[in-house]
């Protein structure tokens, strides 16, 4: 498997990853402690999986150099997809903490009976099609690799 290294700071803060990692009903976290040494994320599993024969096969890679060649640029594109990644959570907690300051502003203002009633403090999310296309592309990059492996008879083989 390969995996990649978050600094504590990709996951905001700690008031943030245990606001967003807590289950409502029970009150306990999903993902344990904040990573406060950061932490690492799988990039991707160096596997195959597949049916053969109606029954599903998992076969793991070994490591050679043509798969370090194909993983590189995967790995250089899975950084800056990290990146952007940081960038819209990033923007999705400050909307959410925006959001929270305009909802008590509407009730102070519902509450204080002004004159005027139509105030919109509506904010847009940031949205994520590009990161998503990009995290396709490198599955896609991923899959080709795979099979063309297979065709050639390097690091997977089925018995």
């Amino acid at each position: 498997m390969v995996r990649q290294w978050n600094p504590p700071e990709f996951y905001l803060s700690a008031s943030a990853w245990f606001q967003a990692n807590r289950d409502v009903e029970s009150g306990l976290q999903l993902l344990g402690d904040f990573p406060w040494r950061g932490q690492y994320e799988a990039v991707q599993p160096l596997i195959w999986k597949g049916l053969v024969n109606g029954r599903l096969v998992i076969e793991t890679m070994p490591l050679c150099g043509m798969i370090v060649e194909v993983l590189v640029p995967m790995i250089k594109e899975w950084t800056k997809v990290a990146a952007w990644r940081k960038e819209i959570a990033f923007r999705n907690w400050q909307a959410k903490k925006d959001q929270s300051l305009l909802q008590k502003i509407e009730e102070a203002r519902r509450n204080a009976k002004l004159p005027w009633t139509s105030a919109s403090y509506a904010r847009q999310h940031s949205r994520t099609p590009l990161v998503d296309e990009r995290m396709r592309a490198i599955e896609q990059y991923w899959e080709r690799t795979v099979a063309m492996l297979r065709r050639q008879g390097l690091g997977v083989t089925i018995h």
